[in-house]
C-alpha cells in the first residue's frame, strides 16, 4: 500500500500555532503529526513544535518493539520535553494533537484535545475517529486533554485501525473544521485551501491506494 498525502496550514497572525510534522521513519512507517498550540498560554507556534519534534525523535533513537508503547513513550517523552520549554521560559504552554503511524496494514493512532481525524471507507461512509477532549461553557470552550508538561491524568489511549485500498482520512484543526464542510474535503473533491480564518487552519489529507 502505498499513500498519497497533501496538506494547507494558514496563519491567523504573524506566526501560525499548528505544526505539522511528516516522516518517513528509517523501519518505512509514516508518521504523521498536527499539533495545535494553545493560544489562550504561552507560544503557541513554539509549543506545538517542541510536542512534534520530541515525537519524532524519541521513535527515532528508542528501541521499543511494541508499536503502541513507543507511542505512549514518546508522547510522554514530549510532555517532559515541554515541561523543560516551560522551566526555561518561565511561562505555560498546552498543545493539542493528533498523531498517525502509518506502518504496513494498519494505522495507529492517538489523540489528546480537539484536533480531529476524519476518515472515509471504500463504500463512501465517513466517521470521525478522534475524540473531542472539550468541555463547552458559555461561549468558551476548554481543553480537558493536552500536552502541558504536567503528566497525563488518564491513560494514554492508541487506537488501531486496518487500512485497506481507497481508505483516506482527513487530519484537520479546530480553525479548520469549524469553516469547512468536511463531506466536501474528501476525493474525488479537490482538498480546499483555509479562506476567511478565524483561528490559525491547517488540514492534512491522506489516500491509501
Amino acid at each position: 500500500m502505498e499513500l498519497k498525502i497533501e496538506s494547507h496550514s494558514v496563519g491567523v497572525g504573524e506566526s501560525n500555532g499548528d505544526y505539522l510534522l511528516h516522516k518517513v521513519m528509517p523501519n518505512g512507517v509514516t508518521l504523521l503529526l498536527l499539533a495545535d498550540g494553545m493560544s489562550g498560554l504561552s507560544s503557541p507556534e513554539i509549543a506545538s513544535r517542541v510536542v512534534c519534534h520530541a515525537i519524532a525523535d524519541y521513535m527515532d533513537t528508542a528501541n521499543v518493539p511494541d508499536r503502541i508503547a513507543l507511542i505512549r513513550r514518546a508522547i510522554s517523552y514530549a510532555d517532559q520535553r515541554l515541561a523543560e520549554v516551560c522551566k526555561e521560559h518561565k511561562c505555560k504552554m498546552g498543545v493539542a494533537f493528533t498523531l498517525l503511524y502509518f506502518c504496513e496494514d494498519r494505522l495507529l493512532y492517538a489523540s489528546l484535545g480537539d484536533v480531529r481525524l476524519y476518515h472515509k471507507n471504500g463504500k463512501g461512509e465517513i466517521a470521525q475517529l478522534s475524540e473531542d477532549h472539550v468541555i463547552v461553557q458559555g461561549e468558551e470552550i476548554f481543553l480537558t486533554a493536552c500536552v502541558s508538561g504536567r503528566g497525563f491524568r488518564n491513560p494514554l489511549l492508541v487506537k488501531e485501525l486496518p487500512l485497506h485500498i481507497g481508505d483516506a482520512f482527513l487530519l484537520c484543526s479546530d480553525g479548520y473544521y469549524q469553516c469547512q464542510d468536511i463531506y466536501h474535503c474528501f476525493p474525488p473533491n479537490r482538498l480546499p485551501a483555509p479562506l476567511w480564518i478565524k483561528d490559525d487552519s491547517s488540514v492534512v489529507r491522506i489516500e491509501v491506494f
